[in-house]
């Protein structure tokens, strides 16, 4: 993609993107993960879809830091884009509350019909060079859900008795 088409496109984005970050409701709905601590700098993601499962009523989505701290979530209302800030790590606390600069992102699907936590996982990035937190970064990005699927049972676990035929 051509910088002066990314540029647009990035030009294009951010004005919905900023909608939804606005929103003074933004963290007001969440009922399974907790609220992330706000800290003075963040980096934005807009969420354009989520395969592999039905998004609900209810659903939320977690962004994890390396240490499994949760420094951003939402519940996704209506049809997507969806968008929300990451926030970094607030250093005038003892506690780990968010991100440092190039840590890597991980994301998990809370699903309200089979109360579980589902480990989400970048499909795409459509806007945006990596999965690592930059402050005033902003990625743009598919992300697909896989929900558990147990695994065939092994040929080799499976006890086959063969009986010697009587000739």
């Amino acid at each position: 993609m051509s910088l002066s088409n990314q540029y647009l496109r990035t030009v294009l984005l951010l004005p919905v993107f900023c909608l939804f970050i606005n929103s003074s409701s933004l963290y007001a709905e969440l009922s399974h993960f907790p609220k992330p601590h706000r800290s003075n700098a963040n980096m934005s993601i807009l969420i354009l879809e989520i395969k592999g499962i039905d998004v609900a009523s209810g659903s939320e989505l977690a962004v994890l830091t390396p240490d499994s701290v949760i420094a951003g979530a939402l519940e996704l209302k209506g049809d997507p884009p969806w968008g929300l800030a990451i926030w970094t790590d607030d250093e005038a606390t003892p506690e780990n509350e968010g991100f440092k600069n190039d840590d890597s992102i991980r994301f998990v699907f809370w699903d309200p019909v089979g109360l579980e936590k589902l480990d989400a996982v970048v499909s795409e990035i459509v806007e945006g060079t990596q999965l690592r937190f930059v402050t005033d970064g902003f990625l743009v990005l598919k992300l697909h859900v896989y929900a558990f699927v147990p695994s065939p049972t092994p040929l080799e676990s499976i006890d086959v008795q063969t009986e010697k035929v009587s000739e």
